[in-house]
């Protein structure tokens, strides 16, 4: 089949005449990211990394940092899980399981999430424009998203069981099932319940149903837990903590004989021919103080560029958007600033523009 023929079939199109008319569902599903981000400018996905539990995220006093890894997605569906299942598969323990009279061990942990994040990406409300969440902790992953209220759904806390079987958005349910990425109605749910208990006993589902939907699911107890940092990249070092109990914990992952020991393990890893760049402290980072209004048009540039060396020294898939947050500095300057870096040698990308990341060649 033509592009064509495929659009007007799924019903993401029809024809006027002799002019095909596109409906805003093959825009989210096939739509490049420039035409998304003209005609959707708000419309985003986030996969969060956090390395602590739920309750620790919410007890600023405990742990004050926002996140360890972000991921911001402008893509279109189809790309948008894809890269959700690199995170997933990136920040979740992957654990063993061997189905009865199998030879074949099951994937449990995709079989789990792949219904989450595709409930993430079809049953949102695309027209409130607000962005989408999916947040792993040490101990659940959080989803939010955007919705409509339905007379199907009651509001406030439900259990999965209450959840309707009303499809959002047909047309893009429809071509999920396609792509075999989603099942008949309501089979989100009963795999959901049939492989949570595979992949962690203890399991906890919370929903909360308003304008913005709130789905949690603990895949592990908070005092067993694996942290794991991103790898290396631009001379830094990289320190990674592994607390594990033997509580429920699989042979293959045991660190030690002793049953509640814990044990910590710390690798230090750094990349040859990279110098490192210093960290730059908070104060360092807070350039709109009163000292720097003082600073010439060309320092306050060098300083702000020696920030995004640093910002990008500590996390190598940092986008501008959020240097500019950082650095309270319009995001235009940023990619000036990034694009003078580059041209200078000083930093380069590597990859692709949505799935690579920054190096730092030298010190600026």
């Amino acid at each position: 089949m033509t592009d064509e023929e495929i659009l007007l079939s799924t019903h993401l199109a029809k024809m006027d005449g002799d002019k095909l008319q596109l409906k805003y569902a093959a825009l989210i599903l096939f739509g490049t990211e420039d035409a998304i981000t003209e005609l959707m400018p708000r419309y985003r996905f986030e996969a969060v990394f956090h390395m602590c539990t739920y309750a620790q995220y919410n007890d600023m006093s405990q742990f004050p940092s926002r996140y360890d890894d972000r991921k911001t997605m402008r893509q279109n569906l189809i790309q948008v899980y894809d890269q959700m299942g690199a995170f997933v598969e990136r920040y979740l323990p992957d654990r063993f399981y061997l189905p009865n009279n199998s030879v074949q061990r099951q994937n449990i942990r995709w079989d789990l999430f792949r219904e989450i994040v595709g409930n993430l990406c079809v049953h949102t409300d695309f027209s409130s424009g607000f962005a989408c969440f999916f947040h792993v902790f040490k101990d659940r992953v959080v989803t939010k998203n955007p919705t409509r209220l339905l007379p199907e759904i009651p509001e406030g806390e439900l259990t999965i069981q209450q959840l309707s079987n009303y499809t959002k958005n047909p047309l893009l349910v429809r071509v999920f099932h396609e792509l075999h990425w989603a099942e008949d109605l309501g089979s989100g749910t009963r795999n959901i319940l049939r492989y949570a208990p595979l992949y962690y006993p203890g399991y906890k589902i919370e929903i909360n149903s308003g304008q913005q939907f709130v789905f949690s699911i603990t895949y592990q107890d908070e005092n067993v837990t694996v942290s794991k940092k991103m790898s290396p990249s631009m001379g830094e070092n990289v320190t990674e903590t592994v607390k594990m109990s033997q509580t429920d914990v699989p042979n293959e992952m045991k660190l030690s004989p002793s049953s509640d020991e814990n044990v910590t393990k710390t690798v230090k890893m750094s990349q040859t021919g990279l110098e490192k760049v210093p960290e730059l402290t908070d104060e360092e980072l807070a350039l709109p103080l009163e000292p720097y209004e003082r600073l010439s048009v060309k320092e306050k540039k060098n300083r702000r560029r020696q920030a995004i060396v640093s910002l990008m020294a500590q996390n190598s898939h940092i986008t501008s958007e959020e240097i500019a947050e950082k650095l309270d500095t319009h995001e235009r300057t940023i990619k000036r600033d990034i694009k003078a870096l580059k041209e200078n040698g000083v930093i380069e990308h590597i990859g692709g523009d949505f799935g690579g990341e920054w190096r730092v060649c030298k010190k600026k």
